[in-house]
């Protein structure tokens, strides 16, 4: 084997697994970056309309259903519920007006309402608690 090629090794050995490394690392930051941004978002179409639905005599369901309709998002597909202390449902964001053709990806039980009484969020994901 010639020097050039013995070099030409040498160096594929050693910059690929660090390339490799670098690459990965990208990955997972960014999703984890992905991740935090979608529940920032989340929350900030979820508390207003919370705000809006119990601290505000004027607003009612219907109104606010049409707020919510009217307020373009990136995450307009994704359900809002909001619930009282005594964790009766007060609004639904609409995803499952018709139940027959959505399925929810995860139910809300009261063992979840409770958890979230408890930690104040609880994000979920294909149905397992994340934290």
């Amino acid at each position: 084997m010639t020097l050039r090629t013995q070099l030409s090794l040498t160096f594929i050995a050693v910059v690929s697994p660090i390339l490799l490394l670098l690459l990965v690392n990208f990955y997972y930051y960014f999703s984890l970056s992905k991740q935090e941004d979608f529940l920032t978002k989340l929350k900030s179409r979820g508390i207003p309309m919370t705000h809006l639905l119990l601290e505000k005599q004027s607003i009612n369901e219907p109104l606010l259903r049409r707020i919510d309709k009217d307020t373009y998002t990136a995450y307009s597909d994704r359900r809002v519920a909001i619930h009282d202390q005594r964790n009766n449902l007060l609004y639904d964001s609409g995803e499952l007006d018709n139940r027959e053709h959505l399925v929810p990806a995860f139910l809300i039980t009261l063992t979840l309402l409770d958890q979230i009484g408890q930690q104040h969020e609880v994000a979920l994901k294909d149905s397992r608690h994340l934290g």
